[in-house]
């Protein structure tokens, strides 16, 4: 996939990752470094040869992956793509106000009856006006 971003469902968020380069004579001697600036800022090396991370059980949010080739001592340009793990639909905001509504009209309505119910004690002429001659 040679793109700068894709975005996994919540159920999908088990996948793997082939990179490579244009090394066409001998690829078994290019290793390389790549991490998930989320998960850590350490950079993790592969064995030589070998081109492919997976990742699983990730949580929904926003991942930036990074990868860059090394052949010796030289790197190649350091690849970004941008990994969105969508939540399921509950955990989304408009669900969370949309559930949290009954709750707010629950109680609403229970104040009510309580106030109806239940009215606050009058207050006598007595407890008005205490000595204002």
């Amino acid at each position: 996939m040679d793109t700068e971003q894709f975005t996994l469902a919540y159920n999908e968020n088990t996948f793997s990752i082939d990179f490579s380069v244009l090394e066409f004579s001998n690829p078994d001697r290019i290793s390389y470094q790549y991490k998930i600036k989320e998960l850590g800022d350490e950079w993790i090396s592969t064995q030589p040869g070998t081109n492919r991370v997976t990742y699983s059980s990730l949580k929904p949010g926003k991942y930036t992956f990074s990868v860059q080739a090394r052949d010796h001592n030289n790197f190649s340009n350091i690849r970004t793509v941008t990994i969105a793990i969508t939540p399921p639909w509950y955990q989304t905001w408009w669900a969370k106000s949309n559930l949290g509504m009954p709750r707010s009209i629950t109680n609403l309505c229970s104040y009510h009856v309580y106030s109806v119910t239940y009215p606050p004690p009058a207050r006598s002429d007595a407890t008005k006006t205490h000595g204002t001659d």
